[in-house]
């Protein structure tokens, strides 16, 4: 999982457990260096590899205020 500013920099991430799939997953504003995001809109991409062994990636936007 991964949360991208407008630039389409990686400014948060994180892994994915199988039983996480399907369930939902919060981000707290926070930058993966530990500052706070500033005011946007953020792009969300999830990667993931289906049980017959294809990629899949699905992209959806989040804007902070």
């Amino acid at each position: 999982l991964h949360i991208l500013d407008a630039t389409g920099k990686t400014v948060w991430s994180r892994g994915i457990t199988p039983a996480e799939a399907g369930g939902t997953i919060t981000w707290d504003g926070v930058t993966t260096n530990g500052a706070r995001a500033s005011a946007g809109i953020y792009f969300v991409r999830v990667v993931g590899i289906t049980p017959s062994g294809r990629m899949e990636a699905v992209q959806g936007g989040v804007t902070l205020r």
